[in-house]
């Protein structure tokens, strides 16, 4: 069902709002070579391949990277489908942009997110964009509830939270059921301030270009929700 509920997350409408926004935020040129990490299923790889832009896809989980692999087929489309963790990409000046988008900002502990940043530093061009969204703790934790639930399509979701003080990481349980089934999933992330995530981006060399609320596309304030940041090396 976790599948199923990830594709529910993001209607086709979204998909191509999001890819405009990648577009235009990161001054994408005709024909540029972008990376998207984590690609899941290659919903936005698809989306900005099919836009004509050189895109390659990276990601862990095999079962979702065999869905975009069979929809770039069926849609004649190149795409290079990379399967790799993300912290480990060996690749150095090789793309205009690389993007991460739906959540997967924050997945590992402090290290790994680090080694995540410098590999996507790495790999962009001198003067590349490496455009992402995230939960930012001003943001966020004021409006943080310890449960909540939604519905995606016939399955309802519960999700009970928990923020982790001492490691400033939001930890989650969630509860799919469809009838008389149901699974439980537990999933973590780390929730950076925005002062510790421009330390982070400095570190691997990057430096913050602009930062917007990912709903709005304004400027990127404390009361804002979901933060849309373009860096650039």
């Amino acid at each position: 069902m976790f599948f199923e509920v990830q594709r529910g997350f993001h209607s086709p409408g979204h998909t191509q709002e999001q890819a405009e926004n990648i577009i235009k935020y990161g001054e994408l040129k005709p024909g540029a070579k972008v990376m998207d990490i984590p690609c899941g299923n290659g919903r936005l790889t698809l989306e900005l391949a099919s836009r004509g832009y050189n895109m390659t896809g990276v990601d862990i989980t095999e079962p979702l990277m065999d869905i975009g692999r069979k929809r770039s087929d069926e849609m004649k489309l190149a795409v290079d489908w990379i399967l790799s963790d993300m912290r480990k990409i060996d690749m150095e000046n090789k793309f205009d942009a690389a993007f991460c988008m739906g959540g997967s900002f924050g997945f590992f502990d402090d290290a790994g997110n680090a080694a995540f940043v410098s590999a996507v530093a790495r790999s962009l061009k001198p003067g590349g964009k490496f455009i992402f969204e995230a939960h930012i703790a001003e943001s966020l934790l004021p409006k943080l509830s310890d449960r909540d639930w939604f519905e995606v399509d016939d399955i309802i979701v519960l999700d009970k939270r928990h923020y982790d003080l001492e490691l400033g990481r939001i930890d989650s349980e969630w509860t799919l059921i469809r009838g008389n089934k149901f699974e439980k999933l537990d999933s973590s992330i780390r929730v950076y301030s925005y002062r510790e995530l421009r330390r982070l981006l400095e570190d691997s060399g990057l430096k913050i270009f602009a930062a917007y609320d990912a709903k709005t596309m304004e400027k990127f304030e404390a009361r804002s929700s979901l933060l849309f940041m373009i860096a650039e090396k």
